[in-house]
């Protein structure tokens, strides 16, 4: 399918119209309860973006979405895409808390999400930011575009330049806050186009959207087959492997994109893909952590000649940038794999801490430059100036990964140079874990880590209690800790302390924390752990 009309393409405005007239029938998104055609879904996002317009919501003004896996969240981005409106997806299952900040943050034009959340919202929220339900962006009785008249939402949309904004996606903050990463439509179109290099969408492919929408992989599983005519199914609730399973074969799956602990849990399961028919599955495509290697090498034993591929990409610079095909089996191997080679329009580079180049094989700090880097951080120029570096007339994103690249070009993936790490394919700031739990009364100090068990990596902490060292204190910092975040960065350990142990340099010492964690996690299940001995001991 040609990428391009009238010979350019400017915005990502137009990417459901050639489908729409090429499939028009066809159905184009499901999500195992309604679908919805490419005719349908080109109509119903036209109509809402030409609502939203007559609303007086301009270009690269915000439209909150709070957006569960439904075919109605998929209308109201691909309208705020055709209107040149900036889309912030929001999760509904974060907590009440966590999604006031970031609707006080963004301050919407527009706020769309699911009727049921009229009575958990603060009201105030909905006296200054008017309101759609997604029951109304549906193609019914009832559409919010209703008692427009029908010519007037057939109406051409203005074309949407290339720097307009796409989208802000919120990602964990060093601040204690999350902070808002705003990318423009030239670097998704660009992301879309030399993605399918990789993967080659087409209008016989099925792809199995894995992501939350506030996660930039929905770009990956849903808008980018999309864009090339092909079905996505959106799979929502538990990662059951039964489940998982059975929609891989019964809606004929071709392309899956799902984040290391998925398809790591999946894996597992080895019976599932012996009781399976899964020989249309063609591409894999994995990323968002480490790669667990056992996991990758019984994909590609248990389903022969699929394509296997290691993508790795921040949030700010759009998705995957890099990317590295995994084709041998190898019973016996135990080092990791790399992340691989850039995109095209992707340029990569090492650098010292002085912001010196390094040759190959040298271990420094990821740089990402090209096209598909954010615009910047919304609210936060400071931050923006502080991660974003231009060399040679090309902007870069200072990724804080720790990496090397090898003679032949191949990017190695080395760790973090920060606080942050990557849990079930969520990048997480240590800090803000940490900030939430010394917030709570009669909590003096924190510490936050990442360690790996059998399910990946998880997070565990330790806090030192002013007052009571009793384990009902430790279930209740979680209760009010897990009223400010999402349940991924709860800790699956608290280990409450008397004190923290100091090395010599006087700073605390994690690694003996971290320890102790551990030993006590393998002698007890609790999530609440008690330091019961000295120290030094």
């Amino acid at each position: 399918m040609p990428l391009t009309v009238n010979g350019t393409v400017r915005s990502l405005s137009d990417f459901l119209s050639e489908p729409a007239k090429r499939w028009p029938d066809r159905e184009a998104v499901s999500d195992g309860k309604h679908s919805l055609t490419f005719k349908e879904l080109d109509q119903a996002s036209h109509h809402l973006a030409r609502f939203l317009i007559s609303e007086g919501v301009g270009v690269n003004q915000h439209v909150a979405i709070l957006a569960p896996k439904e075919v109605s969240v998929v209308i109201a981005i691909a309208a705020c895409l055709k209107a040149g409106i900036t889309y912030v997806p929001i999760e509904p299952t974060n907590p009440v808390q966590r999604i006031e900040y970031l609707i006080s943050d963004i301050k919407p034009a527009y706020l769309i999400m699911p009727s049921s959340f009229s009575e958990r919202l603060n009201p105030s929220i909905f006296q200054s930011i008017p309101v759609i339900h997604l029951e109304q962006v549906i193609p019914g009785d009832c559409p919010v575009w209703g008692e427009i008249p029908i010519h007037e939402l057939e109406l051409p949309l203005e074309p949407v330049e290339d720097s307009t904004l796409a989208y802000c996606m919120y990602t964990s903050g060093s601040t204690g806050e999350p902070k808002g990463v705003q990318v423009e439509h030239k670097s998704v179109l660009s992301f879309i186009q030399t993605f399918q290099d990789i993967v080659q969408f087409d209008e016989c492919s099925v792809c199995l959207n894995t992501s939350a929408f506030n996660f930039d992989v929905s770009i990956e599983d849903v808008f980018a087959p999309l864009y090339y005519g092909s079905r996505v199914f959106l799979y929502s609730g538990l990662m059951y492997p039964t489940r998982f399973f059975d929609i891989l074969e019964r809606e004929k799956i071709t392309h899956l994109i799902a984040i290391s602990s998925t398809i790591t849990l999946m894996a597992g399961a080895v019976g599932e893909f012996q009781e399976r028919d899964l020989s249309q599955l063609k591409v894999l495509l994995t990323g968002g952590e480490v790669l667990n290697v056992n996991a990758i090498q019984t994909w590609l034993r248990e389903v022969p000649g699929i394509r296997l591929y290691n993508a790795y990409g921040p949030t700010e610079t759009t998705c995957v940038c890099v990317i590295y095909p995994i084709t041998e089996i190898e019973p016996d191997r135990t080092e990791f794999y790399p992340i691989g080679l850039p995109l095209r329009g992707v340029s990569l580079r090492i650098v010292d801490e002085e912001g010196n180049t390094l040759g190959p094989d040298e271990e420094g700090e990821l740089l990402i430059g090209g096209t598909h880097v954010m615009r910047g951080y919304w609210n936060r120029p400071e931050l923006t100036a502080s991660r974003t570096v231009t060399i040679d007339g090309i902007r870069y994103y200072k990724s804080g990964d720790v990496a090397r690249i090898d003679p032949q070009g191949i990017c190695h993936y080395l760790g973090r140079r920060d606080d942050e790490v990557k849990v079930f394919g969520y990048r997480i700031n240590l800090n803000e874990v940490r900030n939430a739990l010394i917030s709570v009364d009669h909590v003096a100090d924190g510490v936050v880590a990442a360690i790996e068990d059998k399910q990946g990596k998880v997070l565990v902490a330790a806090i030192i209690c002013k007052d009571s060292m009793e384990p009902s204190f430790g279930a209740d910092v979680i209760r009010q800790i897990s009223l400010k975040l999402p349940n991924y960065m709860i800790p699956r350990a608290v280990l409450l302390c008397r004190n923290f142990p100091a090395m010599t340099t006087a700073k605390t010492d994690v690694k003996k924390i971290v320890r102790l964690i551990q030993s006590k996690m393998a002698e007890s299940s609790s999530s609440i752990l008690l330091q019961t001995e000295d120290w030094d001991a």
